[in-house]
């Protein structure tokens, strides 16, 4: 299954890469969201949105790329889709963000700082996170209300001033779920 071809994005600089799927809220098409460039292509190092495709015949084949709005960028993007058919995509660089599809069609997106939201949620000081490079996105999942996001820092800081830098390992940042009506 191709979703893209570099030959689609003529002009990246990375070509399409880390695709995320999901079956939208109809039951019957898939949504593919993925990176074209995410800041590691040379020599621009440039971030650009990510491309959607859809495919209603269980992925044999898809539309044409489309970009996603431009504040869907543009690192190691994850889609979940929750029991009520909403959607939630995780992406990073820069940043660390969330975007809500309450429709779940994967059209119209609601957009969520993570660390802001995960620190003005946490009570305790020393659990905040200071820091907002971060390497690689989170991957996301939900559980008892909960939603919790791991990401893979560059460099991450925390309010008890705990750091991590390098990229090795990850950060489970758990984000009270702000967005009761989606379930």
């Amino acid at each position: 299954m191709q979703v893209a071809r570099p030959a689609s994005v003529p002009t990246s600089e990375e070509g399409p890469n880390e695709a995320a799927l999901s079956l939208l809220r109809d039951n019957n098409t898939l949504l593919a969201v993925y990176r074209v460039d995410g800041g590691d292509g040379s020599p621009h190092h440039r971030h650009t949105p990510y491309m959607a495709s859809n495919s209603t015949d269980g992925g044999k084949t898809w539309s044409t790329g489309e970009l996603m709005p431009p504040q869907l960028l543009s690192a190691k993007p994850q889609l979940l889709r929750l029991e009520s058919g909403a959607l939630l995509l995780s992406g990073g660089r820069p940043g660390l963000k969330l975007w809500a599809n309450p429709n779940g069609d994967g059209k119209a997106w609601e957009t969520y700082d993570i660390p802001y939201w995960h620190n003005r949620l946490m009570k305790n000081e020393s659990l905040q996170y200071v820091a907002n490079d971060v390497g690689c996105c989170c991957v996301l999942y939900a559980e008892a209300g909960v939603l919790r996001v791991c990401a893979s820092p560059r460099a991450a800081r925390f309010g008890d001033g705990s750091e991590m830098w390098g990229g090795g390992g990850s950060v489970t940042l758990p984000v009270p779920l702000f967005l009761h009506d989606l379930w």
